[in-house]
């Protein structure tokens, strides 16, 4: 996705929500855990005191194992030095859901509570145990984190099966009391588990049969051997990453070690992605912060008044968006955006900067030549102009050498994609549409052993809440309003601006390159029919010197490549209009937390995947000398 210069909004158009700035907490997420929990609601022959006891040393052993990480020195360079965020993640129906819920409050976990139906009438599932359940439940309210979801009594099966998909998109780890057989119905435990393994997802499971044996299902598979053990070792793969180190000589494994430790600690803490004035941001501290106003700078001269992308007012904020968790996520999704704008610019002003001077240099060796028995005083013209070709090609290789040791391509690929996974986050934090990390499933490309980037997407969900909120008819309407109204008209507008601004700038270079051709034909042309007058031969300097500036030109065009922007740009205004059309027609009946959420989550993916294609396009494209 093309980057827009820094006096101007990024490629968003305009940043999710309010304006806020990421703050040390954007930089670090502090450790965290999600325990998602299922069950029977029914457990006849449980040993109610063993299986209490049995959960109890299961939640143990994650605590331990999230404070040994927590104050593993190793961990420092991930997290922040807090303490480990433990939450669990539970409906609250009568049976496993309220056994594991009590244990984990005992422990001072964090409860976050998804309700199939609006509050009074769940409560008419068990109005035996009103008064157990909403005690509970005053521990989710306190701090913001119960979701009473939009199901229907009529489809009660489908709601019971959203609350127990909820649960999956909000957790690390599965804990399900479970007689190990096939679900009975739609939305049963045995459904949830199913589906908890092919997303990858380790599952604890208890059998709810006394004695209560406990096995963990992922795939591979454990053996034989400490249970306890075996979750603790999962829980620490969850937590810490465990990247593949690359080997001298491969250039194609990342040093994601590296790369996450740069973002991590070396990039300011504090960037505003949002205000007009970047100056005012902690960017302006950068090394060579000069150099990015090179490319930005061609955009203005080339592209015209358009160069700035639309803005447009905000709409009225959902008060679910201004919520702790979705702030995080914003600012979060700030940081990466502003640092991946800020070093696409640097990247790019390299590579205009090595053909400018390339070309200079060009044009200085075929002056020496032209010059060399013209004197001018004790030191000669040619000496003067092979001087300045030196000059230019250190330059150029100062540039490169300086590129290459601060890998501004590299991090301009990797913020940005970050930044794509963490666009619409907040806004789908608010109807409950988290994915899954897929930690254990190593096919996933979201899998975080397949680099630093998923890896911290992840982080940031472990260390971020539920956002609270009854998904009643009018709030799925100003959520979808807020949708499309907002996210995705100022991301057209954006798109928009970029297609005019990238197809006036290939126009301009295409015909000044032309224009050079044309002029070098004349300059050659003229040289041979001039009579030689014995004196320098302006001509035939002006034949050698207009071929490099349109070799400059071409290069730029080429490097840039602006008609792909503005292709690409095209397709992505085609289909997010369609997606956009698509929101739009869910009115009454349509308009539902589920089909929201899918149709917010698939214009997002779309986004993600169009970021995807450019890093593809410019991870081979590298600024070269030659």
């Amino acid at each position: 996705m093309a980057e827009s210069e820094p006096v101007a909004r990024t490629e968003l158009g305009v940043t999710p929500g309010s304006m806020a700035k990421a703050r040390a907490s954007a930089a670090h997420p502090a450790p965290g855990l999600r325990l998602g929990v299922t069950g029977h609601r029914k457990l006849p022959v449980a040993d109610m005191t063993l299986l209490d006891e049995t959960i109890g040393k299961i939640l143990d052993a994650i605590g331990a194992t999230m404070n040994t990480v927590a104050d593993d020195p190793a961990s420092h360079g991930f997290y922040q030095q807090a303490k480990p965020v433990l939450r669990v993640i539970s409906p609250l129906a009568t049976g496993a859901d309220r056994v594991i819920a009590r244990q984990a409050v005992a422990r001072q976990w964090l409860l976050s509570t998804p309700l199939p139906f609006a509050q009074q009438e769940y409560e008419k599932d068990f109005p035996d145990s009103v008064d157990e359940f909403r005690s509970l439940l005053a521990r989710a309210k306190a701090i913001g984190e119960v979701v009473e979801l939009d199901g229907r009594r009529e489809a009660e099966g489908a709601a019971y099966a959203e609350a127990g998909h909820f649960v999956l998109r909000h957790c690390d780890v599965l804990i399900a009391v479970w007689d190990g057989l096939e679900a009975a119905g739609e939305g049963g435990t045995g459904e949830i588990v199913a589906t908890a393994m092919r997303l990858g997802l380790p599952v604890i499971h208890i059998h709810s049969a006394a004695p209560h044996a406990v096995k963990l299902l992922f795939d591979p598979p454990h053996g034989e051997g400490d249970i306890l053990l075996a979750i603790k070792k999962v829980v620490h793969e969850i937590v810490l990453p465990a990247w593949p180190d690359a080997e001298p000589g491969q250039s194609h494994i990342r040093h994601h070690h590296k790369a996450a430790a740069t973002y991590l600690w070396d990039e300011p803490e504090s960037v505003c992605a949002d205000s007009a004035d970047r100056s005012r941001s902690d960017l302006k501290a950068m090394p060579l912060n000069w150099l990015a106003v090179v490319f930005p700078l061609l955009q203005r001269c080339l592209g015209g008044a358009d160069a700035s992308p639309v803005v447009t007012p905000e709409l009225n904020q959902p008060a679910s968006v201004s919520s702790p968790a979705a702030q995080t996520y914003i600012a979060h999704f700030q940081r990466a955006d502003a640092l991946a704008t800020h070093y696409a610019n640097k990247h790019r002003s390299a590579f205009v900067m090595i053909y400018f001077l390339g070309s200079i240099s060009l044009v200085a060796a075929f002056t020496a030549q032209f010059l060399r028995k013209v004197p001018a005083g004790k030191l000669s013209l040619d000496v003067c102009a092979t001087c300045v070709e030196l000059a230019a090609l250190g330059f150029v290789l100062v540039l490169l050498l300086i590129e290459l040791q601060y890998r501004w391509r590299e991090r301009w690929l990797d913020y940005r994609t970050l930044a794509e996974h963490l666009r619409q986050a907040d806004l789908l934090a608010t109807i409950g549409g988290s994915e899954p990390c897929g930690c254990m499933n190593r096919s996933s490309e979201i899998h975080p052993e397949h680099g630093w980037v998923p890896w911290f997407v992840a982080a940031v969900n472990r260390s971020v809440g539920v956002v609270g909120a009854r998904y009643d008819a009018a709030y799925l309407l100003e959520i979808r309003d807020w949708a499309v109204k907002q996210r995705l008209r100022d991301q057209l507008a954006y798109n928009e601006a970029t297609v005019r601004r990238n197809a006036r700038i290939s126009k301009r270079l295409r015909w000044l390159s032309v224009g050079l051709f044309a002029l070098t034909i004349v300059a050659a042309g003229a040289e041979l029919c001039w009579p030689d007058t014995g004196g320098p031969r302006w001509l035939g300097w002006l034949a050698g010197v207009f071929p490099a500036l349109g070799a400059a030109s071409f290069g730029i065009r080429n490097q840039a490549e602006f008609e792909i922007v503005v292709h690409r740009s095209t397709r992505l205004i085609g289909l997010l209009n369609r997606e956009k059309a698509n929101i739009e027609k869910l009115k009454g009946d349509r308009l539902t937390s589920k089909s929201l959420r899918l149709a917010v989550q698939k214009s997002a993916h779309i986004m993600q995947d169009d970021a995807r294609a450019w890093a593809d396009i410019f991870e081979v494209k590298e600024s070269e000398v030659v």
